[in-house]
């Protein structure tokens, strides 16, 4: 499934590279004026969203030990190999002014809607458990500042931000039996709902399409802090930016 959604991902951005240089090829009389780009902006990219510390971060509560602390690592005991977490998409939107041609700051949104938990042979639970044992949904919001130290049809850019983390975390291993719904695997991570500071680190390339329209191609890492700091993640975006 990751190699998948990742060649996707790949094609997509290798098309939208094949079409920037057809638009650049027919904007050059532009090209010093684009150079020199400033202004308001706007910009939507799809994300995709790859956990860095959450899959190692995760433990079932071993049985006898009540109330704990008494946790164990997660895998084997219940008949699967290991837990896995899959890498989530989503939508980032971002709104800013670059206000000289080398400097602009901005305000982003990024909305993944789900890490999805899941343990390796989940069929051997069924139908007491399913295969997906948990969800996550992350909501960053961060005001970040870019520097673009080259200029020309492809102006490669660092970043840094900072600011908060909404995190959901929530068990959906529950038991098909409704006289006793309760969850049939319990993970640390489950029904965990909070918001933490956050920063931003990363960098990318804006391809300018036209006088308004540039082709963002970007990644980051989100560090997250506190209660969040198990979901930190890195970002992986492709989308479109417009200038007025």
């Amino acid at each position: 499934m990751n190699n998948l959604l990742l060649g996707h991902f790949s094609i997509l951005v290798l098309a939208l590279l094949a079409f920037s240089g057809v638009s650049w090829a027919e904007n050059s009389e532009t090209k010093d004026r684009l150079e020199d780009r400033t202004g308001f902006y706007v910009a939507v990219s799809g994300v995709v969203g790859i956990a860095t510390q959450l899959e190692s971060d995760i433990f079932v509560p071993a049985s006898g030990c009540e109330p704990g602390p008494c946790f164990r690592p997660a895998g084997g005991r219940f008949g699967y190999e290991s837990i896995e977490v899959e890498p989530a998409v989503g939508l980032s939107f971002r709104g800013g002014y670059r206000a000289l041609s080398w400097l602009a700051a901005e305000a982003q949104l990024e909305w993944l809607k789900s890490f999805d938990v899941a343990i390796g042979r989940g069929e051997r639970l069924k139908p007491a458990a399913q295969g997906l044992i948990d969800k996550v949904e992350v909501l960053t919001f961060t005001g970040n500042v870019k520097a673009y130290p080259i200029r020309g049809p492809i102006q490669p850019f660092a970043l840094v931000g900072v600011g908060l983390m909404q995190f959901d975390s929530v068990n959906t291993s529950a038991s098909t039996n409704p006289i006793n719904p309760k969850p049939i695997i319990t993970l640390n991570i489950a029904h965990q709902r909070g918001t933490e500071f956050a920063a931003r680190f990363g960098g990318g390339v804006d391809v300018i399409l036209s006088d308004r329209t540039t082709l963002v191609l970007g990644g980051s890492y989100v560090l997250s802090t506190g209660d969040a700091r198990r979901f930190s993640y890195v970002s992986v975006e492709v989308g479109l930016q417009f200038t007025f």
